[in-house]
């Protein structure tokens, strides 16, 4: 989990994937902040981060960032790499 302000990006959780296969990511957005889940079977949520602070993804904080999108995304973090991630499916549920 990554953190940009005023242009520079900082690491600001991590974890270790601990088995193979599928990998669940669930976000519980409130008023004004941010919970994120992790698990490895559908309905398994492992708290990794709670009470981010919306605030940080405005476009006051982040100077032009243009809202919160929903989608999925995967990188490499700059290096070259021949794994590649797939995206069989994506749920998005008003809780």
């Amino acid at each position: 989990m990554y953190q940009t302000k005023e242009g520079i990006t900082l690491l600001y959780k991590k974890m270790p994937i601990l088995r193979k296969g599928a990998l669940y990511l669930t976000v519980i957005c409130r008023t004004d902040a941010y919970d994120f889940y992790y698990g490895y079977t559908e309905g398994e949520c492992i708290l990794l981060q709670s009470d981010i602070k919306a605030s940080l993804l405005s476009s006051y904080t982040n100077k032009g960032f243009t809202g919160v999108y929903i989608g999925m995304y995967a990188t490499a973090n700059g290096k070259s790499s021949i794994s590649k991630a797939y995206f069989d499916w994506f749920l998005y549920e008003i809780l």
